[in-house]
């Protein structure tokens, strides 16, 4: 497994993968997106109360290059 740590750095670049799991109905789609720009958004609150933990980010997605596609929903540029 990858681990990611954390670093003087507000963001970090990379790429990004969904992979959809509904648990009702139709309707799956994965989304690729192969550079990302990802941050921290908030607050990391561990466990207030009677809530668990909740980290939010916001993601950046990027143009990798002219012949890459900077979304994939099912393996097909968007």
């Amino acid at each position: 497994r990858t681990q990611l740590v954390t670093s003087a750095d507000a963001s970090l670049t990379g790429q990004f993968k969904y992979i959809a799991d509904n648990p009702d109905g139709e309707g799956n789609q994965d989304v690729f997106c192969p550079d990302v720009t990802l941050a921290p958004s908030g607050d990391f609150a561990l466990i207030t109360g009677n809530e668990i933990a909740k980290m939010s980010f916001d993601i950046g997605i990027n143009k990798l290059n002219s012949t890459t596609a900077a979304i994939y929903i099912d393996g097909r540029p968007a």
